[in-house]
C-alpha cells in the first residue's frame, strides 16, 4: 500500500509538469546530446515514468519515443537515490528477459540516474543506453549525475512557469483589469501587491529563492520635456518590450 501510494503522488507529480507528450525542446535535446557523450555510448534520453509507459521527453539513438511501463529500465531506476547500472542486460536476472533486450534496440548496458522533483519524487531518469556490455568509472557517473540535476533544474523551472500561469489564470476578467497599467499592459502596483505573496509562498514550497529587481529611469522627466509626452510614452512601452523580450516565462514585469 506505502508503495502504491507513492506511486500515486509521483504521478501526480509528473503531471502537474505539463510536459508529457509536448514538442522537443531545445534545452533537454543538449542535455542529452552531452549524455550520451559522457561515456561515447550509442544512445541516451530522458525518460518520464508515467503510469503505463516510459515516454522519451528528448532522445538521441532511440526510433521509438515510448514503451511499456513494464519493460521500462527506467522504472527499477526511479527505485533507487543513485543510478542505476546494468553492466550486462543478458547476465542480469531482472531483465535477461526484457523484450528491449531480446529485441531491438537490444540492450547490454543502461545507466540511469533518477530525475527528482521539489518533493523528493522521483520522475524518470536520465539514461545511457548501448548494445554493448561496459562500465562507468567514477568520472563518467559523476559527469551522469551532473547532467541529471541540470535536467531536474529544467523541470522545476517549467513546473513553477505552470504555476505562476495557474496564479494568473485563476483572477477574473475584471480583477485584471484592475492589475493592469494601461499605457504598457504591464501588471500595476496593485498587480504586484496581488502576485507577490502567491510567488512568495510558490518559492517556498518549491524550495527554490525569489528574486526581485528594480529598475528606474533616471531624469526620464527630460524626454516628456523636450519630445512631449507622446514621445515619452512610446519611448516607455519601447524599454518595458525591451525588458520583456529579456525575461524567462515564468518571470512576472510590473510597471510600478
Amino acid at each position: 500500500m506505502d508503495k502504491l501510494l507513492t506511486d500515486r503522488d509521483r504521478l501526480a507529480d509528473l503531471a502537474s509538469l505539463h510536459i508529457l507528450d509536448t514538442p522537443p525542446e531545445p534545452e533537454f535535446d543538449s542535455v542529452v546530446r552531452a549524455a550520451a557523450a559522457v561515456a561515447g555510448t550509442d544512445a541516451a534520453a530522458i525518460s518520464l515514468v508515467a503510469a503505463h509507459r516510459q515516454w522519451f521527453k528528448a532522445s538521441i539513438g532511440i526510433d521509438f519515443v515510448e514503451s511499456p511501463r513494464a519493460s521500462a529500465f527506467c522504472d527499477h531506476a526511479i527505485a533507487g537515490d543513485e543510478a542505476l547500472v546494468v553492466t550486462d542486460a543478458l547476465s542480469d536476472a531482472r531483465f535477461a528477459e526484457n523484450p528491449l533486450v531480446l529485441g531491438a534496440p537490444h540492450v547490454r548496458f543502461y545507466a540511469g540516474h533518477p530525475l527528482f522533483d521539489a518533493q523528493q519524487q522521483a520522475l524518470g531518469t536520465l539514461c545511457l543506453i548501448d548494445p554493448a556490455p561496459r562500465r562507468l568509472d567514477r568520472q563518467e557517473l559523476m559527469r551522469l549525475r551532473d547532467l541529471a540535476y541540470v535536467v531536474q533544474g529544467y523541470l522545476q523551472l517549467r513546473h513553477c512557469a505552470h504555476q505562476a500561469d495557474d496564479l494568473r489564470d485563476a483572477l477574473s476578467r475584471e480583477q485584471r483589469k484592475g492589475m493592469l497599467d494601461p499605457l504598457t499592459q504591464l501588471w500595476n502596483r496593485a498587480g504586484l501587491l496581488h502576485f507577490l505573496p502567491l510567488e512568495q509562498a510558490l518559492a517556498e514550497r518549491s524550495g527554490l529563492q525569489l528574486g526581485l529587481i528594480y529598475c528606474d529611469l533616471d531624469h526620464f522627466k527630460r524626454v516628456n520635456d523636450e519630445h512631449g509626452h507622446v514621445i515619452g510614452d512610446i519611448a516607455l512601452k519601447r524599454f518595458c518590450e525591451i525588458i520583456q523580450s529579456q525575461l524567462r516565462q515564468e518571470d512576472t514585469l510590473i510597471r510600478m
